[in-house]
């Protein structure tokens, strides 16, 4: 290196030490980058990176930059103070004591003597420093309260220090599923189930991670393979119910992991400690006690009706209760927290605990609303004595065997499901399965079209923009355009359309060679996503095998015909049922053939089309999907009835001292 250079490189980090001290770490990175390009064999650049990402709380990072440094110059004295105090930011004792006794022997470097930072010099403050890692504490702190990008940044960084933690490979994987990186999201999963095969919940994300990308096939090869690893696993047959309806009924039909999983939960031991129940058995007041167990897949797609069903409870003969199993928080939960006597937070307390909280609430009847899909209490409802389980908007099949003594249905979803094992009997609620009281307060003020239908060119069908229906739905949904000149389908009711999600969307209808004439919708700055959808859709195309119910019924209430291809078990014949209480049975078919007659017939009808925008609502208004105060009426006969079935059951006991 020459005179000039030799200049050159040093003034660079002069000024990138500068720069790092005044608090500007991206200047001085740049400059450390122009020194590095300048002289790559040098070690001074990798002492000041190194220094820059220990004040930037990034020390796998500044240890890695360290390591390479000390390895160029093995005698410089800095770089050992360095690696002592960096190793005892992350708790690594042996290399404390390692690089301290080295930096005994060394001597120092005259360039770097004044780019150490006063943390690398105080050797006794190594010791008295050495402490766990604070990366993934702070990261899944970070996860919990929706910080995703941080929590990805946390986990990265832990992984700098170990790039096998598999604890940080799970965060990680999470992290970029919320921020909808799923390829890296998947790597990473694949990364941590292989660091650490035993860890269940890293195989049950990596298989929400392919979900997401609507790799149908793929999620179940690994859920499969990961039951066929761990033939006790109740968690991963749990999993598999919940992602089996997205595959088609067919799947549904030919896997044996309802079986399984039902057999599994009737081999649950009973809890050591179970409180004696109460409820019906003991005398009390004249209330039936009733405890709705709701997670946040039970939140996120049912409250609507959970609300309009809390709304119209009598209260001079109901007392209600809440379980929350869900940790973040949602939209929905402060209005459904005041429709309730008591609202108890029990996603984090053992099972123990939890019957004795059921016990001491005396409660007479608990509405499974959790079923198989996370936050569920199988071990609790299936491994011993506890009060009526009721099952009712349960994923996937409204309940699951041996956890659950009776499913709510009704003449549409009554019928042969594959998660009900004999002995498991379904009530008949008769109109409808749900009820609906109106659209919500969001919706109502941002959905109101400006568009005259009857002066729009061409069709434009809706539908909802999530990987793991499209996925099934797409092949469905071309031909309805391919029937009809002109028309186009819009895809939304989501907040954001991520990069990756947007050139699947586009590479699944190209295929079908329709992806000119699909858009996908992103939300507004001022309009809710559902509204947007619903404010440039004609016709709402529901999805295969797993119905969207609550978009269903806003989408009625703004005027927006629904078409519902009515599938063979419960997940696929919600939308068929809410048509049929809305008085709109004619819009459901089984045939796909007569989906895109009922489509095209609804589409090309534009005078039907202005009339329904403006009479749709009242229509359902006047029908059994809003009787929110019959279909309560029908829904605590049905408690009450079973409440008397298990009284009767329950005298015939005899009890001997």
């Amino acid at each position: 290196m020459s005179v000039a250079e030799e200049s050159e490189y040093v003034a660079l980090l002069d000024r990138a030490v500068s720069e790092m001290m005044a608090g500007d770490s991206t200047q001085a990175i740049e400059l450390c980058e122009q020194a590095y390009a300048l002289a790559p064999e040098r070690a001074e650049v990798l002492f000041v990176f190194g220094a820059t990402s220990f004040l930037l709380d990034d020390f796998g990072r500044a240890i890695r930059f360290m390591e390479e440094g000390h390895k160029l110059q093995p005698d410089w004295l800095e770089f050992a103070q360095a690696l002592a105090a960096l190793n005892a930011r992350i708790g690594n004792l042996q290399d404390v004591s390692y690089f301290t006794k080295l930096g005994m022997m060394l001597e120092s470097n005259p360039v770097l003597i004044n780019y150490t930072p006063i943390e690398f010099k105080d050797w006794q403050r190594h010791f008295l420093e050495i402490r766990p890692i604070r990366y993934l504490v702070d990261g899944w702190h970070a996860y919990h309260q929706r910080e995703y990008e941080k929590a990805a940044d946390l986990s990265q960084r832990a992984l700098m220090v170990d790039q096998n933690d598999a604890d940080a490979l799970r965060l990680l994987g999470l992290a970029l599923i919320e921020t909808g990186d799923f390829t890296a999201a998947v790597a990473a999963l694949r990364r941590a189930v292989a660091a650490a095969p035993e860890i269940i919940e890293s195989t049950l994300d990596l298989g929400d991670a392919l979900l997401g990308m609507g790799a149908l096939d793929e999620v179940r090869s690994v859920l499969e393979a990961a039951a066929a690893r761990q033939p006790d696993s109740i968690e991963i047959r749990n999993r598999l119910a919940c992602i089996l309806p997205f595959c088609g009924d067919d799947a549904q039909s030919a896997s044996s992991v309802f079986a399984e999983l039902t057999e599994l939960l009737k081999a649950q031991p009973a809890a050591a400690v179970r409180p004696s129940p109460v409820g019906y058995i003991s005398p009390k007041d004249n209330k039936i006690r009733i405890a709705y167990l709701i997670n946040e897949t039970a939140i996120s797609e049912n409250v609507d009706f959970l609300d309009a069903l809390l709304r119209a409870h009598d209260r001079e003969r109901f007392q209600i209760f809440v379980y929350q199993q869900y940790t973040q928080p949602y939209v929905g939960t402060p209005r459904l927290k005041a429709l309730t006597d008591d609202w108890r937070m029990t996603f984090d307390i053992d099972d123990i605990t939890f019957a004795h909280i059921v016990a001491n609430d005396r409660i007479d009847i608990i509405v499974d609303l959790c079923g198989c899909s996370p936050g569920h209490r199988q071990a609790y409802l299936a491994g011993g004595e506890r009060p009526l389980c009721v099952g009712w908007l349960s994923a996937p099949h409204g309940g699951a065997a041996a956890a659950t003594d009776h499913v709510l249905s009704d003449a549409v979803t009554l019928v042969s499901e594959p998660g009900l094992a004999a002995g498991v009997s379904c009530y008949d609620l008769g109109e409808c399965l749900v009820a609906y009281g109106s659209g919500a307060v969001q919706l109502e003020a941002e959905g109101e079209a400006d568009v005259d239908i009857a002066t729009v060119d061409g069709a434009t069908f809706g539908a909802v923009l999530d990987l793991s229906r499209v996925v099934s739905s797409a092949p469905l949904w071309a031909n309805v355009l391919k029937a009809i000149d002109g028309a186009r389908l819009v895809l939304g009711d989501v907040d954001e359309v991520y990069d990756e999600t947007a050139a699947r969307i586009a590479e699944i209808f190209t295929a079908l060679g329709v992806g000119d004439r699909v858009d996908c919708l992103t939300k507004p700055s001022t309009h809710s996503a559902r509204a947007e959808l619903l404010a440039r859709a004609d016709v709402l195309l529901d999805c295969r095998f797993v119905n969207d119910g609550g978009l269903i019924c806003d989408a009625l209430w703004m005027g927006v015909p629904v078409v519902s291809l009515t599938g063979r078990y419960r997940a696929g014949r919600l939308g068929t049922s809410i048509l049929t209480a809305a008085g709109r049975p004619q819009w459901a078919t089984e045939d796909d053939q007569e989906f895109v007659r009922i489509a095209g017939d609804l589409a090309k009808d534009r005078s039907e089309l202005t009339s329904l925008q403006k009479n749709l609502r009242r229509e359902i208004q006047a029908s059994p999907l809003c009787d929110t105060d019959g279909f309560a009426k029908r829904i605590e006969a049905a408690y009450e009835q079973l409440i008397g079935r298990a009284k009767s059951d329950a005298d015939e006991i005899v009890i001997t001292p």
